[in-house]
């Protein structure tokens, strides 16, 4: 806030506690347009933003603190894909050992044969925790680092488990579960599809072009289908959290698939974004997470779903 040249930009966001979480997501914007704490026009941004991470992790490679309720996950999920990708990109020899710390603990927080919930190895799964932290190992990966195979294995076996299988709806921690709200947004923000984006898109990342033809992918992206961006904040439409990942499937499945989103997409995203004063270049922090996470988070993570043009090739190899 106090950066604010011509008073302060609204919407700061009510949870501290997700500060380093925001902070990963801030990072793997400038990092998906191609900047790094080594070249590019943010060097110093970057920096910082690798400090307060490297900074905050443990000798058992966590990034933050480890919080009684167990949501630390989120933030060291993000960070770890952060450090991840900056080592990659950068080159930067510095980074891999605190980088392959995080992969380590990430890792072994997930429950044995399935996925990730609150905390370490907590004995229950969600879809939400799941999805964060095996597109963090997908990073990784993708970045040379060192995955054990069984993560992916229970990353899979998990969205199957929350899977209803003649819908093709995936849940929040059960095929019957609701989806999953604040306290603060309860009661404001409609039902969508963003367990089922997520689940398809972790699930086409993890199996590469094995993905193609999945009957449980397909049935996500059908369901997508129906239910593309809409930015309707007073009927509670608006929710970027759903949007990133059904980005990250639709664009991987292709075809109709992504013709019938990435219009709608735009048309959410585009007109919205504010032109003026401080909060220019950013987005109100209005959808079903907004409360929470601020304006950072906001603008990090639709910057992050306008980037899918480039960040990630099709594995799939559709058109």
């Amino acid at each position: 806030m106090a950066n604010c040249k011509t008073g302060a930009c609204g919407g700061p966001g009510s949870r501290d506690e997700y500060d380093l979480g925001v902070t990963g997501l801030a990072m793997l914007a400038f990092l998906g347009a191609g900047h790094t704490h080594k070249h590019g026009k943010f060097q110093e941004v970057l920096q910082s933003a690798i400090q307060a991470l490297l900074a905050a992790q443990g000798p058992d490679g966590c990034i933050g603190a480890k919080t009684p309720e167990g949501r630390w996950i989120y933030n060291h999920a993000i960070g770890t894909a952060a450090l991840a990708e900056a080592c990659c990109l950068s080159g930067d020899p510095a980074l891999r050992a605190p980088a392959e710390k995080a992969v380590a603990f990430l890792a072994d927080c997930r429950n044995p044969f399935l996925g990730w919930r609150y905390g370490l190895r907590p004995g229950d799964n969600d879809s939400s925790c799941t999805a964060w932290a095996a597109l963090a190992l997908v990073s990784a990966r993708k970045s040379g680092l060192e995955v054990p195979k069984e993560a992916f294995d229970g990353a899979l076996a998990w969205f199957d488990k929350a899977t209803d299988g003649p819908t093709g709806k995936t849940r929040y921690t059960s095929p019957v579960e609701t989806d999953p709200r604040l306290p603060e947004a309860a009661g404001n923000f409609q039902p969508n599809e963003a367990m089922t984006a997520a689940a398809a898109a972790c699930r086409i990342f993890i199996l590469g072009e094995k993905a193609a033809d999945r009957a449980e992918i397909l049935g996500g992206g059908d369901r997508l289908k129906m239910n593309p961006p809409r930015w309707d904040v007073s009927a509670g439409m608006t929710d970027f959290h759903c949007w990133y990942w059904g980005t990250l499937a639709m664009f991987q499945l292709g075809g109709d698939y992504w013709k019938s989103w990435n219009e709608p997409l735009k048309n959410a995203l585009v007109p919205t974004q504010k032109r003026e004063g401080c909060e220019n270049g950013s987005w109100d922090p209005v959808d079903v997470w907004g409360c929470s996470g601020g304006r950072v988070y906001s603008t990090a993570i639709n910057v992050l779903t306008m980037e899918i043009y480039y960040r990630y090739a099709r594995v799939m190899k559709t058109k």
